[in-house]
């Protein structure tokens, strides 16, 4: 699995920076059907979060077979507020910035095309300890 760590590998801790986000957009390149995002200690931004997962998705559709995506946070909301954080503004997904969904429904659109695309996705989250305290998949294998 290669991991991305947003704080480490790009110095950024703000995703509402777009300039920034571009920046680190240039840079993913996606090489593996296993990828990680760590989002520790980034301030989880819209689209620019929204943005970095749909790049890491669009890359891994250029692989054959089973693909996985985990973003590990430690953003804790509860799991509606989280989602729709994350996926304002997605282009991978159609979900516009502010377009907020119920759970259910934006689960739903996630699973479907993450399903079209055989791309499992795990969103982690972790508490100041490092202690995993939640994990939410959105489509499992």
């Amino acid at each position: 699995m290669h991991e991305y760590s947003i704080k480490s590998d790009f110095g950024i801790i703000d995703l509402d920076d777009i300039d920034k986000v571009e920046r680190i957009l240039e840079k993913i390149i996606v090489s593996d059907v296993n990828v990680g995002l760590d989002l520790f200690s980034v301030i989880i931004g819209y689209p620019g979060t929204s943005m970095i997962v749909d790049r890491v998705l669009f890359q891994l559709e250029n692989f054959s077979g089973k693909k996985s995506l985990i973003l590990k946070t430690d953003f804790y909301q509860n799991e509606e507020e989280l989602l729709n954080a994350v996926f304002w503004g997605s282009s991978y997904f159609k979900i516009e910035v502010y377009n907020v969904f119920e759970l259910n429904e934006l689960k739903r659109i996630i699973s479907d095309r993450l399903q079209k695309a055989n791309i499992a996705f795990r969103i982690e989250v972790y508490n100041q300890k490092n202690n995993l305290v939640n994990a939410y998949e959105l489509l499992q294998r």
